[in-house]
């Protein structure tokens, strides 16, 4: 079992947290259990993360738990990737 972790922020785009995480999901309907992808989504200093849409989305862990160790980390885009601020 591998786990991929995403990486999330406030004001990110929905599609790019949701589009890969549906992939290695439909991924784990072909795949061995053992061969399988975990996904676990990280957020920077909260659970509790609002993406560009409006929508509430609760991570599972924060940076500053911590850390287990992932075999992939993805980063989301959106419109508060540009903020000038830390995620």
């Amino acid at each position: 079992m591998k786990t991929v972790a995403i990486l999330i922020f406030p004001d990110f785009l929905m599609l790019d947290m949701s589009g890969p995480a549906e992939t290695f999901t439909v991924a784990n309907r072909f795949l061995p259990a053992d061969a399988g992808y975990r996904l676990v989504l990280i957020s920077a200093t909260q659970t509790d993360i609002r993406a560009s849409n409006g929508i509430r989305v609760l991570a599972d862990t924060t940076i500053a738990e911590p850390a287990e160790s992932y075999d992939l980390l993805l980063v989301v885009g959106g419109p508060g990737a540009y903020s000038g601020r830390p995620p």
